[in-house]
């Protein structure tokens, strides 16, 4: 990583960041059986305990170690539910009358209120910065404005092979972020 100074000012750096999801769920089958439905797609946003898809237990189904009993919604159907709010990620079985194995991946759900930007800063200036601190984030290089940020949280160590310390900063959910885009992040170091 390098950082790149401003020109006019050598307290001020930029340097570059990436969008990542800190809470990221797989669900996966609670019983082996039928899949009956699945709700959701790729991209779509779900609301805690939403359903996502509906399995029927095939005949001498077994159930998987984590099947709660709660998840049925009669005898002959489980529903599979969003555990949190957040965003479909990938559907492993969207396909309706395939079957299923007990812990067989199904869903994976990203948590909207666990994304984040995070970026390095070389450990020369590592400790000049920590939680509650301000910085700014360019989200486009043709994105003149910058976005408010406050760091979240800062590691505890320098990473011993790239001598950098890193930091994240929590984004609000109305920026509509996508997880892996990159951004260039604007830090005052005064």
């Amino acid at each position: 990583m390098t950082l790149s100074p401003d020109a006019a000012d050598a307290s001020v750096r930029w340097v570059p960041g990436q969008v990542v999801a800190n809470r990221i769920a797989e669900l996966t089958a609670p019983i082996g059986g039928r899949l009956l439905s699945c709700s959701v797609y790729e991209g779509d946003a779900v609301d805690a305990d939403q359903e996502l898809l509906r399995i029927a237990p095939t005949a001498g189904a077994s159930h998987g170690a984590e099947a709660p009993p709660e998840t049925a919604d009669d005898a002959q159907t489980w529903v599979l539910r969003a555990p949190w709010q957040g965003l479909v990620r990938h559907v492993h079985a969207p396909v309706e009358g395939r079957l299923v194995q007990p812990q067989d991946a199904l869903i994976e759900l990203i948590a909207t209120d666990g994304i984040a930007l995070r970026f390095s800063l070389e450990e020369t200036d590592a400790l000049l910065l920590g939680p509650g601190d301000r910085i700014e984030a360019r989200f486009s290089p043709q994105d003149t404005a910058l976005t408010p940020l406050s760091i979240a949280r800062a590691w505890p160590e320098i990473d011993p092979e790239t001598r950098t310390r890193q930091f994240e900063a929590n984004l609000p959910a109305n920026l509509n972020m996508a997880v892996g885009l990159s951004a260039q992040v604007h830090i005052s170091l005064t």
